[in-house]
């Protein structure tokens, strides 16, 4: 299962990063799972599908230093970026759940970023769990069978941070290099 930071982080750091990648559609196509910490620390981790064109991505990055760190599996690819400080504020918004709060630069990067990218359902959702749309709030409240939300309420669940944390032990069975 996609983690929530697939949608509401990665996007984040496409747009900040894209620029080394030969084919970011590719690595896309390659992420396994997104995480919000690594073994309780505040990073970002993205799990890559192993191939030679992403290894050349990685490299990339890796030489411009942009990684924090990196680890080579047999099969895949662990990248740990750390939060930059341009989205620590939404990273922590993120985290409490309040994706309506979100600033209005990393909500446009993400909708940007979901249209191009991911398929039209999600952008779709997205956008309106972003901008608190009302339909969405209409079909909310008719599935729970009630007639109001609290102001503050979020259109989607807070993350499960036990979903959202990458933990080494928990991954792999194996050492990593």
């Amino acid at each position: 299962m996609i983690n929530k930071s697939f949608s509401y982080i990665l996007p984040l750091f496409i747009e900040k990063y894209k620029q080394y990648f030969k084919d970011i559609y590719i690595f896309l196509e390659n992420i396994e799972n997104t995480y919000i910490k690594y073994n309780k620390e505040e990073f970002f981790v993205i799990i890559v599908n192993k191939s030679e064109k992403i290894l050349n991505d990685i490299d990339n990055l890796d030489k411009n230093v942009i990684l924090a760190e990196f680890f080579d599996l047999e099969n895949k690819l662990i990248l740990v970026f750390k939060i930059p400080k341009e989205f620590k504020l939404d990273y922590y918004k993120f985290i409490n759940g309040k994706y309506s709060e979100f600033s209005e630069q990393s909500k446009k990067i993400i909708i940007k970023t979901a249209f191009k990218y991911f398929p039209t359902d999600a952008f779709n959702n997205i956008t309106k769990i972003l901008y608190k749309s009302s339909n969405l709030k209409k079909q909310i409240l008719y599935d729970l069978g009630i007639s109001n939300l609290d102001y503050d309420f979020e259109l989607t669940s807070k993350i499960d941070i036990k979903e959202e944390t990458f933990l080494t032990e928990k991954f792999c069975n194996d050492k990593i290099n």
